[in-house]
């Protein structure tokens, strides 16, 4: 059996499809689905479907904040991870994955390649890790809750705090590129400078309050994503000809100029207070793509 420890404060609609996703396509496993809110104070409830779903739902009484609220959903979430399962995927509202086979792909190699971590590299020009989805080794999570206690730039606090304790961890090379190099404004650079769909790992991770007509736009999107009509928007043509046009940007954009092949990556700076220092030399390099 495997965790999914899945967080949210205000993304409801997205949650509720996110859970639907799960107990519909991830059917390789067992998941125990743990959902953790910090929204009820701002009035932001757990949909009945999702609270039918889930196997624990765990409502904080109050959010930290952006930031620290995510780090606050994190730490108090992996207090409720089953010890039983070796492993668990760390998952945001707003990612919608469709399919359980990255899952069971990182756990393998996870196991295999005596690695706590998987996620995609989030920012290349430094040490970064994405935390919307990310499969991880459960005990090692519940014995270093200190992975999560950020307070400035959570994807590099979490890469550094690894490297620095000399731990293996893997990237999810079909989630990734995750920002667009910056010569793609001339092929219309869209949604902030990243990219927010994934076809290769069945994915999509946009924000809906940034799309127009919201929810339905996003569900175009995963459409395109997929190269089929999974929810009822678009013409299906449409739909598989976007979906090629997207495969192709997305094969494209490794091989597009980017920074990091004339500079060496370097760490985000920490917080002089915070015991991982940015400088520190222990490291296990992650397995290539």
């Amino acid at each position: 059996m495997i965790a999914v420890l899945l967080r949210v404060h205000d993304r409801m609609a997205d949650l509720a499809v996110c859970v639907e996703l799960i107990r519909k396509y991830w059917k390789r496993d067992r998941y125990h689905l743990v959902v953790v809110s910090n929204g009820p104070a701002a009035g932001h409830t757990l949909p009945e479907s999702v609270r039918a779903a889930a196997d624990n739902c765990v409502e904080l009484a109050h959010n930290s904040g952006h930031l620290v609220g995510n780090a606050q959903l994190l730490m108090a979430g992996i207090k409720h991870l089953p010890a039983e399962c070796r492993y668990t995927v760390l998952l945001e509202a707003d990612t919608w994955v469709f399919s359980d086979a990255l899952v069971q792909k990182y756990v393998h190699r996870l196991a295999a390649e005596n690695a706590v971590w998987a996620s995609a590299e989030w920012i290349e020009k430094r040490w970064s890790l994405g935390l919307d989805f990310a499969v991880a080794e459960t005990a090692y999570l519940q014995g270093n809750p200190e992975i999560f206690n950020f307070t400035t730039d959570a994807e590099s606090w979490v890469c550094q705090h690894l490297r620095a304790g000399g731990e293996h961890f893997l990237y999810i090379t079909e989630a990734m590129p995750v920002h667009q190099p910056k010569c793609l404004k001339f092929f219309g650079e869209r949604h902030s400078g990243r990219f927010r769909s994934f076809p290769r790992a069945g994915m999509v991770t946009h924000h809906v309050e940034d799309l127009p007509h919201g929810l339905e736009t996003k569900q175009y999107l995963a459409n395109v994503c997929l190269g089929r009509r999974e929810f009822p928007v678009g013409d299906a043509r449409v739909i598989r000809r976007e979906h090629r046009r997207l495969r192709m940007l997305m094969a494209l954009a490794p091989f597009l100029p980017r920074s990091r092949w004339y500079r060496p990556k370097r760490p985000q700076g920490l917080p002089a207070t915070n015991p991982v220092t940015a400088d520190h030399q222990s490291v296990r390099s992650p397995s290539p793509p």
